[in-house]
Formats: structure tokens, sequence, C-alpha cells
């Protein structure tokens, strides 16, 4: 019995020993102990191949739906008859995204999103192009679409940074595999896309820039978007294989990217050709690869394009390199971009008694033909080369620049949000956003002055009529009830 009790206490002593020495030992994640396939140059964040060497887990490696159907399909699909991820969208309006969000952002100098995608016919409405689509779209971790590849019937598979103008690619089979690397480059800020044809082995390689892209130096979102027109619903069978996500390291306190700064504007004549009389900012907001955003020096504006010059009106560009410091590190020479706006003054447009007025609150409301947007053109931009370009939730609708001041959008909707961005010698000057009008007029609460007793008799105060006009010099058009006593 003895000898017994003696051997259970050297069983559990053993064991505590075991577990203390084992406690200290991290936990291999499941990310950790999957084979990521190695890539010359990167580090392996996140990998999966949909089930071919193990287990899938989360289900459906974390990409989810609504309304749609999402499943693993290890049938053979164009010689690929391992599992991976099937998104099939069946006659639908609504529910038509399928959206990984990666556990945690991915950051670099260089961030590769590599994966196998089918694209799978999509319906449209017989031969009319650009109609029903499907889409695979990358994200930052603001949820902004950095990198799109779209496939339309009838069209090359099309691909697009940002918000850009789609650029064509020579690949027309939707029913084809094709292994793809998106690499962003924040070293030379462009995205590099590889492209080739598993069928054929055609490669192709095209290159976009990311200057005019809002980026916040993350790859943080998966998504698989259907697109539909107008009225016709979606049917869209689509596959995705082998996805896999590497990066170049970067320290904590890299800037991946300087916001965009407010324009400014200034008179003609009011400035000298000295340009710290312009008032360009000292120091300016930029982000930071931890995704915090500190206040950093300028250590120079010069401008670009143009010299300035105070006595000629126009859009100037000026560009602001980072002062060198301890607390940020520029290894990617970002620098920021003012535009100044030289107006002439008011005296010299203000003729004729004429009101000297800003652009005005751009205007949508609802009309029998759709959201019609409106704004103004100001007094001294007539005769000029100024044009406009009109955003809906974000998305540019008009092909060529707008040499008009109103916009009517057929696809328009009630909540949908508008912005105006105008152009002046092909610059952008300013940037005007609107949510559409519920209503087609305005409601004025009125003031209405106490009635009193005359030698005549009582009185009191109704609303007579009303005139619009700037009476404080404010710049803009107010309301002025006239309230008649009666």
């Amino acid at each position: 019995m003895q000898d017994t009790h003696n051997k259970l206490k050297r069983y559990f002593i053993l064991m505590a020993v075991f577990l203390l020495i084992f406690a200290n030992f991290p936990v291999i994640s499941t990310m950790a102990a999957t084979d990521i396939p190695e890539v010359d140059g990167y580090q392996g964040v996140y990998y999966s191949d949909f089930g071919d060497t193990e287990e899938l887990s989360p289900e459906n490696w974390g990409f989810t739906t609504f309304g749609a159907n999402l499943s693993i399909h290890d049938e053979d699909i164009a010689g690929n008859d391992s599992p991976k991820l099937e998104f099939n969208v069946l006659d639908q309006s609504g529910g038509r995204v399928a959206t990984k969000e990666l556990d945690s952002e991915v950051m670099g100098k260089q961030i590769l999103v590599s994966f196998d995608w089918y694209p799978g016919i999509v319906n449209d409405k017989g031969d009319h192009l650009y109609e029903n689509g499907g889409e695979f779209r990358i994200a930052d971790s603001e949820g902004k679409t950095i990198f799109t590849l779209n496939s339309t019937n009838k069209e090359p598979i099309t691909y697009f940074a940002g918000k850009n103008e789609p650029q064509s690619t020579s690949f027309t089979d939707q029913e084809a595999w094709y292994s793809i690397s998106v690499i962003f480059n924040l070293a030379t800020n462009a995205v590099t896309l590889e492209m080739k044809n598993q069928a054929t082995n055609v490669k192709e390689t095209y290159q976009s820039s990311l200057d005019e892209v809002d980026f916040d130096g993350s790859v943080s979102i998966l998504r698989l978007v259907g697109i539909r027109t107008s009225g016709n619903n979606l049917t869209w069978t689509t596959y995705l294989d082998n996805v896999g996500i590497y990066h170049v390291p970067i320290n904590d306190n890299t800037i991946t990217s300087i916001p965009a700064l407010p324009y400014q504007r200034v008179y003609v004549g009011e400035t000298t050709e000295d340009i710290t009389s312009i008032g360009l900012p000292e120091i300016i907001p930029v982000a930071l690869a931890d995704h915090t955003t500190v206040d950093a020096p300028v250590h120079e504006w010069k401008p670009v394009d143009k010299d300035w010059n105070p006595n000629e009106p126009g859009i100037y560009e000026f560009e602001g390199t980072i002062a060198e410091s301890e607390a940020v590190d520029n290894a990617f020479n970002r620098k920021g971009t003012v535009f100044v706006y030289n107006r002439l003054t008011p005296p010299e447009t203000n003729r004729g008694g004429t009101e000297w007025l800003d652009r005005g609150g751009v205007i949508a409301l609802q009309s029998d033909d759709g959201i019609f947007v409106s704004w103004r053109l100001l007094a001294d931009e007539y005769g000029k080369d100024v044009t406009f370009n009109i955003y809906r939730d974000g998305k540019k609708l008009n092909k060529q620049p707008l040499n008009v001041t109103n916009f009517t959008d057929k696809n328009g909707t009630l909540n949908a949000t508008y912005k105006v961005e105008t152009i002046v010698n092909g610059k952008p000057s300013e940037q005007n956003e609107v949510m559409v009008e519920k209503k087609d007029y305005l409601s004025l609460p009125l003031q209405k002055p106490s009635g009193g007793t005359t030698a005549t008799g009582n009185y009191t105060y109704s609303a007579n009529d009303a005139s619009v006009g700037d009476l404080d010099g404010g710049r803009r058009i107010r309301n002025h009830p006239k309230m008649a006593s009666i």
C-alpha cells in the first residue's frame, strides 16, 4: 500500500513538473501550424488551400455572406478537383457580397496577395456591354477598396486601383483558372498585377500608380462582389483557391501615407513671391504603420508644375518635404500636397452690384428621372478651364469631366451621398459633399413678433413674402422672410 502511495506521489510530481515546463512554451496558432508556401523575399502571414492539407477552420476560412451561398466544393472545375471556395448568387438583387476580414491587417514595404480565381459566367441582358459582372476586391483596414479585378460578360477581365478608371487585360475566358498575384509596393507607391491562365500558361504583368488612391498602407479585407445593373438580378457562381497574403515587414513608425490636406484660398495681390506669405502649414498629419496619426514638421514647400505667381489667378500645387526626425521614419519619401486657389479679389468680379458667393451647398433631390444634383459656378470661373467630377457613395459616375453644373443619376437612391469635385486647369481645387434631401422644399421656422394695440385697434404679424441674398458678406445666400402686420 505504501509503495503504491509513493508511486502515485512521484507520478503527480512528474506531472506538475511537466506542466510547469510546457506552460512556458507558446501555443502554436492554427495560422502558424499551417504550412504556408514560401515566396522568395516575403514572409507568409495568412494562407488557405481550403482543406487540401488539413481540416479547414473556421468554416469557409472566415468568408461570410448574407443572402447568397458559400461552401467548399471538391468536384472538378476546369481541372481543379481539390477543395476550393464556391460563392453562388442565384437571381438576387441583394446579398451579393462574400467577405473575409483578416484577424489583423497586414502591412509592409511590400504586400503580396496571391490566389487562384475562376471568375465564372455571369448572367446579363443579352448583347448589352458592361452589364452584370463579378469582382474580386482587396480593401485596407479602413474598409476602402484599393484594388479590384472585374469580370463582365463579353468583355476582357479588367483591373483598377482605388477608384481609377478600369484597365483591360487580354484575358477573356471566364471559365478558366487564373493564378493571380497583386503586389503593393509602398516604396514606389505602385501596385503590380501578375496574371496567368493556368490552362494556356499565358502570363501578363500590369502596373498602376497608387498616387491618387486613398490607401492606408494595409491589407485587411478580401471580397467577392456581384455587380448588377438596375432592374437586372444577378446569377453568378465563382471559385477561389490557394489564397496567400505575404509581406516585407516595416517599422511601426514608418510613414505609410499622408492624408489629404485642405485646399487654401488666397486672393491676387494679397501675397508676395515669397511662398511663406501664402501661409502653408508648418506641421501636417502623417499616418504611420501602427495605424496612429501624428504631426510631422514640414522642411520645405515647393511649387509643382509651375512657379508661384501672386499676381496670376489659378490653381497652384505645392509639395511639402517632411523634416528628418527620430519620431517618424519616412523610408517611402512621402510628401504632403496642398492646392492653393489664387482668386481674383471680390471687387474685380463684383461689378454691377452682384454678390460675391461661394460654391454654395450642393443639393441632391429626387426627381422623376432619378436623383438630380446641382451646384454653382463661381463668378470668376466663367470662360475658364473649370470642370467637375461627381461621385455617389465614393464611386465616380461620370466617364469624362463635366462642363455643366448639374447631373441626373438614374440609379441614385434616397440613402446616397454625393460628392462634387471641382477641377480647375486639370487640378482638383475643392470637394463638396451632400446627402439626398428627403423633401423637395425648405421648412423655415418663423419667429413671429408679438402683436399689440395702437390707436386704430389691435394688430398681429403674419408671413408676407421672402427674399434671398447675402446681407452679411458671408458669401452664402440666406432666406429673409418679411413679416407684415395686420
